[in-house]
């Protein structure tokens, strides 16, 4: 995950310091949408491998936000 995330991670480290109520908002509204991406993949009948990949995306971005203090705070 290092080396190409790290401009992610930075950026977002940024913002969650100069807004940390609004970054955990998002936070929270961002995990609901990835929980519904998911729901989409498992009940997708067509576009099944599009439907994985976008859910799957949603999840690793999910695990970067959740981590930004962990690693960057």
């Amino acid at each position: 995950m290092a080396g190409r995330n790290d401009d992610l991670i930075i950026a977002a480290t940024r913002l969650k310091n100069a807004a940390p109520v609004q970054f955990n908002e998002f936070v929270a509204a961002f995990h609901a949408y990835t929980a519904d991406a998911i729901v989409s993949a498992i009940n997708a009948n067509e576009h099944v491998f599009v439907s994985q990949g976008q859910a799957r995306q949603c999840n690793a971005l999910l695990d970067i936000l959740a981590n930004i203090g962990v690693r960057h705070g």
